[in-house]
């Protein structure tokens, strides 16, 4: 084997034959680094001439003229091949000593043990500890937190729609079947509304209390991704449709009441008549104040390698009886299908399941939709010089 520089061509090439790639190992990505101060290089493992391994590093320098190395979701090859793991780990380490790097950080996307959709270990699952114990015998070091997602939530899509919409539990099907009822619709956005989904984000970071991304950054992602990778939608209803509709529902109801003389089931009609005129009520205030089309939901999707992931997503709390982020969700179930993705990530959960944490609400939505927990290896920081130690003295004494 040998350990050598590669082209950003030869590394794209071969993360787009890599099935278990993710968005963010794509070299892309490297603009909007660049950005903030970020280069980036490219390296590779070949045997012969066909490569093994590949990892694209982004680096800035930190103090003193050292560098910090960032493989973004880690290298793109087979962690279960040790032998492979370690001689790239031997061959990148000499080769960023070279660079005056003092750190190597990797958080790879490679899950560690089965779970259940209730977070539990599957018996007789997939366990890797093993490659957590490879890594730690080749000097990685295991951080207490992560900067990309750890715990996911993810449902298997080689299915038919119809099968999954019969496991989900009541509620979200509910919720789905309501949206779709009351005329709710999904698009795709052009870069000009980019700012309206922003806004629809910034409620729910609000709300959640969560930092939200810059109108730039999701600009530049649109600019990268929206022809190919990405999809950037939004849920919206019609109010001319919806009321429409539910006139039609009332004069079927007020014609349903005039026929029927037993007290019993005109009780129950009077008691639909009242809730469709409430929920008419309801919608002439909405369409008064923001016209005849109201967004109430939104979000950004990634398809790639062999998944559709939920990256960035947000709603309107006071709209969020019209169904509107569950249809956003079907629709994109029903793409992956469709487009014969294998799986639908839902992305970041906690990784808690007690139901009084505080993030439980966003686990508990995904999980209404069934599929399972996946938890991710986790992140790593290889020392590359004894500058590494040093800083982190550094670092405990500025704390």
């Amino acid at each position: 084997m040998k350990f050598l520089e590669i082209t950003k061509e030869e590394y794209q090439e071969f993360l787009n034959q890599y099935e278990n790639r993710n968005f963010l190992q794509d070299s892309k990505f490297s603009k909007m680094r660049k950005q903030h101060g970020w280069d980036t290089l490219y390296v590779g493992v070949k045997n012969d001439s066909k490569l093994m391994a590949t990892a694209m590093l982004f680096y800035k320098k930190a103090h003193f003229g050292k560098y910090e190395y960032y493989a973004s979701r880690g290298f793109v090859g087979n962690y279960l091949d040790s032998e492979l793991i370690s001689f790239f780990t031997k061959e990148l380490k000499a080769f960023l000593k070279k660079k005056n790097a003092y750190v190597l950080r990797i958080d790879p996307y490679f899950p560690l043990i089965e779970r259940d959709i209730e977070g539990n270990v599957v018996p007789d699952g997939y366990n890797h500890e093993n490659v957590l114990e490879n890594l730690s015998r080749l000097g990685y070091k295991k951080m207490k937190e992560c900067e990309q997602v750890h715990f996911m939530f993810a449902l298997n899509t080689d299915v038919s729609a119809e099968e999954i919409l019969k496991n989900m539990r009541g509620f979200t099907r509910r919720n789905i079947l309501k949206g779709l009822k009351n005329g709710v619709t999904v698009r795709k956005i052009e870069e000009n509304e980019l700012p309206l989904l922003k806004d629809v984000l910034d409620s729910t970071s609000n709300r959640k209390h969560f930092a939200n991304r810059s109108l730039e950054y999701f600009e530049e992602l649109y600019r990268l991704f929206s022809q190919g990778e990405a999809r950037f939608l939004i849920a919206e209803i019609n109010l001319v449709d919806y009321l429409c509709s539910l006139t039609s529902e009332l004069d079927e109801c007020n014609h349903l009441i005039a026929k029927v003389s037993k007290d019993s089931k005109r009780n129950l009609l009077l008691e639909k008549f009242n809730q469709i005129k409430e929920k008419i009520h309801q919608a002439e205030e909405i369409q008064k104040e923001k016209g005849n089309k109201v967004i109430l939901s939104g979000g950004i999707f990634f398809t790639y390698g062999n998944e559709v992931t939920y990256l960035f997503g947000g709603n309107y709390q006071e709209y969020m009886f019209f169904g509107g982020a569950y249809v956003l969700q079907w629709h994109m179930i029903n793409y992956a299908i469709e487009h014969k993705y294998s799986r639908y990530n839902f992305y970041g959960i906690s990784g808690n399941f007690d139901p009084n944490d505080k993030d439980y609400g966003i686990y508990d939505f995904k999980k209404g939709f069934t599929g399972h927990v996946e938890e991710l290896i986790g992140e790593f920081e290889l020392p590359i010089t004894l500058w590494y130690y040093l800083f982190n003295i550094v670092h405990k004494i500025k704390k």
